[in-house]
């Protein structure tokens, strides 16, 4: 599989066009010429023509894609109040051409728009330096090469006297190998949610700088391969098809047809795969349905950098580097990846794959499903050598749900901080499905929260049914070596303690969560666990402000199992904790958030608790101890 689309596994990858050496003293109108720049391309080596490709460079990760003696271009310019053009050609090809008019007015100044190659039905406007142009639905075979009237470029330039163009499309590259090469005559592509890839296009060019296209729209769902008069398609030779950069959200089908139409072999890709502009993606045996199933890909969750938990919001196919949390190094001997517990926050038993689905690795990336019907609810994956485990991520299912603009910043603070529990999947006041999940301090593993909102004994209540049960694993810190390490290494284990100093640690760390996130933090990307507003020792003033302060609160009427904070903006549930016991107590009467503050062995966290009908509220309770299970409320970190 998995040599394929690791990000894309690229074989060809478009760079931007250099501009070499132009003089300034030309003109379009100095023997009516321009000079034009060529395109940049990684490939494997394979020296040629334009049509094919150029020389490669001395470090032989790129070559050159020529201008050849004959390639047309539209040039568009301002004429009076509308956009004219003319067709240039070069006098001899090369890395950079001089281009001569053959057709047209001579533009003289202004800003200019150019099209490779030629196109008499193409239009341009120069106002809103856009290319309305066509992209072959359907595109002539070359071995070991490309349909040069697919590979459309565009450029901008406000000077005369030189443009640099840009490639427009992606695609993809593929060998065949299949028993039935000879028979195939056409070999067609489609998005599985049909997606328009080629067809009339408008191309918005950006900048004089980077005239590189901004935004494309295609009008076809196909583009089909069609072999020339008298050629045959053979195996083992690359062959290539153009399109518009484009995120196939269930994947795409390849079917190769006989002469009559009929399909000989259909092969489909049911991952998630994103197009590059610019990049050339490769199948080795494009013919062989079991290479094509076996592709994975998905929308990358790393993109505002790696984290221990990741949102999930949406119904696809997903990626994150297998990496630790804030950094980019991939881990090393890892043999498998596995969930190790799901649950949907309830009573409920799910069954395997009811949250997340299909994970697995390449090395490089974990990739993930989900169901494709969205089902809120927390999963925890587990990276292994051999069998065991050397790192694991919390995915957090939230269907909708984005952090960022349904964050609340409270009065007087610093910074957002989101409006529900970390792993929640509400933000409703006396919904169960606010509670969360519970965390020993310092550690980036998450435990099951409590279902119910409100339990009338303080011992009483139940932890979420996860797909392991509804009991949590435990294990003492006088029985096992409790290090950081054990707890890497078992991050679906609660450790409990009898320890006096109340740690989960045999030796305490103070430096698992701080001030700065540091890579036990278990916040998503972004975000992290707040520093408490700690008085410095005359009590004159804040060192801290991230957190909660004396905000107003008023409690929810009836049970009290939770309060509104600053003026109802934020619900915080009382939804219990896990004692250093391991023991689930005081739901809906005693509620406790984490900060990454801390004096000596002591935490400071917010608390709240009920007192016969009356609420207590704390936010800045000193003396909590790491190795109890509380909530965390992440902040943003900034």
């Amino acid at each position: 599989m998995k040599k394929f689309f690791s990000c894309l596994v690229i074989l060809l990858s478009f760079i931007s066009l250099l501009v070499c050496c132009m003089p300034d003293s030309l003109n379009l109108t100095d023997n009516n010429k321009v000079r034009i720049a060529s395109l940049w391309a990684t490939i494997e080596g394979e020296p040629g023509t334009k049509t094919e490709f150029g020389h490669s460079t001395t470090s032989g990760s790129y070559s050159q894609i020529l201008w050849k003696a004959g390639d047309q271009i539209n040039v568009f310019y301002a004429n009076a109040s509308s956009t004219a053009s003319s067709k240039f050609e070069t006098e001899a090809g090369g890395a950079t051409a001089n281009f001569s008019l053959v057709s047209g007015s001579s533009p003289e100044s202004g800003s200019f728009l150019g099209l490779s190659p030629y196109n008499d039905n193409a239009t341009a406007n120069i106002t809103s330096k856009t290319i309305s142009t066509s992209i072959p639905v359907e595109q002539k075979a070359n071995a070991n090469s490309y349909d040069p009237e697919a590979f459309i470029s565009v450029a901008y330039s406000t000077k005369s006297n030189q443009m640099a163009f840009y490639n427009v499309c992606g695609g993809l590259c593929f060998t065949l190998t299949g028993s039935n090469v000879s028979k195939y005559s056409q070999i067609e592509l489609k998005g599985n949610a049909n997606e328009k890839i080629v067809g009339p296009v408008n191309i918005s060019c950006s900048t004089a700088t980077a005239p590189i296209s901004s935004s494309v729209s295609g009008s076809s769902t196909t583009v089909t391969l069609i072999l020339p008069e008298g050629k045959s398609f053979e195996k083992n030779k690359k062959y290539y098809l153009l399109f518009l950069p484009t995120i196939f959200s269930k994947g795409f089908t390849i079917s190769f047809k006989d002469a009559s139409g009929s399909v000989l072999v259909k092969s489909e890709c049911k991952s998630y795969v994103e197009f590059k502009r610019s990049v050339f993606a490769s199948i080795n045996g494009a013919d062989n349905p079991d290479t094509v199933l076996k592709i994975r890909d998905g929308e990358l969750l790393s993109k505002d950098g790696t984290a221990n938990c990741y949102i999930v919001s949406k119904v696809g196919s997903y990626k994150f580097p297998l990496s630790r949390a804030t950094e980019t190094d991939y881990l090393s001997g890892v043999t498998s990846v596995k969930v190790l517990w799901e649950t949907n926050n309830t009573s409920i038993e799910q069954s395997t794959g009811s949250i997340i689905t299909n994970v697995e690795t390449n090395k490089k990336y974990v990739y993930f499903d989900t169901p494709t019907t969205l089902k809120d609810g927390n999963a925890i994956i587990a990276a292994y050598s051999n069998n065991a485990i050397v790192w694991s991520w919390h995915i957090w299912v939230c269907k909708d749900y984005n952090p960022v603009t349904s964050s609340q910043k409270y009065t007087g603070k610093k910074a957002a901080m989101m409006d529900r529990n970390l792993g929640a999947l509400s933000a409703t006041a006396s919904n169960s499905l606010s509670n969360g999940l519970f965390y020993q301090w310092g550690r980036k593993d998450p435990f099951p929260g409590a279902v119910e909102s409100y339990v009338e004994s303080s011992n009483g209540g139940h932890l979420m049914r996860t797909t392991k049960g509804d009991k949590l694993t435990t294990v003492s810190s006088e029985t096992v070596e409790a290090t950081v390490d054990y707890a890497i290494a078992h991050p679906d284990t609660y450790i409990t303690t009898s320890k006096s100093n109340g740690d989960w640690l045999a030796i305490p760390n103070h430096e698992l969560w701080g001030q700065s996130k540091t890579i036990y933090d278990p916040c998503p990307a972004g975000w992290k666990v707040p520093a408490a507003n700690v008085l410095d020792s005359n009590k004159q003033h804040v060192l801290e402000q991230e957190a909660w302060s004396n905000l107003n609160y008023r409690r929810v009427d009836g049970n009290i199992n939770g309060v509104w904070l600053d003026y109802d903006r934020a619900w915080y549930p009382n939804n219990g904790y896990i004692s250093l016991a391991g023991k689930l107590l005081m739901v809906g009467q005693y509620s406790c958030y984490w900060s990454s503050s801390r004096n000596s062995l002591a935490v400071y966290a917010m608390e709240m608790s009920k007192t016969g009908t009356s609420l207590t509220f704390d936010p800045r309770c000193y003396g909590k101890v790491r190795g109890e299970g509380h909530s965390v409320r992440c902040v943003k970190d900034n």
